[in-house]
């Protein structure tokens, strides 16, 4: 005979299943996507699962759903009973961002919090608030300037480094250019220098890409969503270890700085220029916490500098909401896919072709609002981009006037993950050959 407790613990699990079941009924039909079978407890997440691999998986469905629903502009992704909606148009995209009661981070960024931080990216709205106010000013113009001689004195080592690649048939440029990030964020955001290209032992950039496609995994893995769960399994383990290792490092540098900081030791006339943590320690806005979680934010965002900016941000809906005329549930994520937004052929014919004539200025008055947001933009924006965008041309000027460059694979031979950062699912093969020899 079944035990009494066993008959009422079936019933309500079945009616906690029933109401989810309901309820999940209801609002896939206010929204377009694909409506998960009403038995099915994991919805859309079965579809990334049989894929050779999740970053593949999550970018293969993205890539049906975005051009299934095209003409709708939206489309709802269900993670068992979460719903993810997913933003590819401009229109909708300036709607959903320019609604103010939208300005909180998805959920899941409290997930990657141990890899980033509980710094301004991570934060809540009003959190992020002040440290923006605190932090702006460290990315002014003259600021920016003064940070243009290590840029390029850094890049200076990377092309020293990648001249003795350039006898090979090819060469993986990830590593090399990933450490120049490096060298670049622990001298312009601390004030250190680490020499990553010259340490091949730095474990941040392999850290972090494992840290981040473990993330990705976490989010399609709904029995990973209980943390005391995660942190027990094998992965959730190898997660909090690689964030452990990036922490540390982050906090090293900030104890070092601190001691010279205490010392006197400001800029001197060797370095001209002031460290992001000088500033901030200048200007006594942010306490010590609060400037650590900072450093994490930036450090770790510019040590994967080869990657695409931003692919997908996400906002928290708090309350039942009405976008382009759909409702989208409290609970849900709006998440605005950057990737699929910039390919809408409407704006960009031929939109995989690779046409810089699109951004002259003559082109550019024909690119809507929030059609080209790969910083994000509004009040949750990314306060660095100034930063990112000059040290990216130092880095691709250095190079390409030292050497003539080449890829051996085809674009549409590489496929792309999302890790969250937008990467090749194989080794880009790069041939390097100086431009002062004439041999080749």
């Amino acid at each position: 005979m079944i035990p009494l407790y066993a008959i009422f613990g079936l019933l309500g699990i079945l009616m906690v299943f029933l109401r989810y079941s309901l309820w999940r009924r209801n609002y896939s039909q206010l929204m377009p996507g694909k409506r998960p079978w009403f038995f099915n407890i994991f919805g859309d997440l079965i579809e990334i699962w049989t894929a050779k691999s999740v970053p593949l998986g999550i970018m293969e469905l993205l890539r049906k759903r975005a051009e299934l629903f095209q003409k709708e502009k939206i489309f709802c992704i269900w993670a068992a009973y979460i719903p993810f909606v997913f933003f590819v148009r401009a229109d909708v995209v300036k709607e959903l961002l320019k609604n103010n009661k939208l300005n909180d981070k998805s959920w899941v960024y409290e997930w990657i919090q141990p890899l980033m931080g509980k710094g301004h990216i991570t934060s809540s709205y009003e959190k992020s608030k002040p440290r923006r106010k605190a932090l702006v000013p460290c990315f002014h113009s003259d600021i920016l300037r003064s940070f243009v001689p290590v840029f390029s004195n850094e890049a200076q080592k990377l092309v020293n480094v990648l001249q003795k690649e350039t006898n090979k048939d090819f060469i993986d440029i990830v590593e090399p250019v990933s450490l120049c990030a490096v060298d670049i964020t622990c001298e312009t955001l601390f004030g250190i220098t680490i020499d990553a290209l010259g340490n091949k032992d730095l474990k941040s950039p392999e850290s972090f890409s494992r840290a981040s496609k473990i993330y990705m995994s976490k989010i399609i893995s709904p029995w990973h969503w209980i943390d005391i769960i995660f942190r027990n399994t094998k992965v959730g383990k190898e997660f909090h270890y690689n964030c452990d290792e990036l922490q540390k490092l982050t906090r090293n540098m900030i104890e070092e700085k601190k001691k010279r900081y205490l010392r006197g030791e400001k800029a001197t006339q060797v370095r001209k220029h002031k460290a992001l943590m000088e500033l901030l320690l200048d200007g006594q806005e942010l306490s010590e916490e609060e400037i650590e979680e900072e450093m994490n934010t930036f450090a770790l965002a510019e040590s994967s500098r080869l990657y695409p900016s931003v692919s997908l941000f996400a906002r928290q809906v708090n309350e039942d909401t009405k976008i382009n005329g759909y409702t989208i549930p409290r609970g849900a994520s709006c998440v605005v896919c950057t990737y699929y937004l910039h390919r809408d052929p409407e704006i960009y014919p031929d939109p995989e072709k690779f046409d810089p004539d699109r951004f002259l200025r003559e082109n550019r008055i024909n690119i809507p609002e929030y059609a080209f947001v790969p910083f994000s933009v509004g009040p949750r924006n990314c306060i660095g981009f100034k930063y990112a965008e000059i040290e990216s041309k130092i880095i691709v000027t250095q190079i390409v006037r030292n050497f003539t460059v080449s890829s051996l694979d085809e674009r549409d031979k590489i496929k792309l993950m999302l890790t969250p950062t937008l990467n090749p699912h194989i080794p880009v093969r790069i041939r390097m050959r100086s431009r002062l020899d004439q041999s080749y």
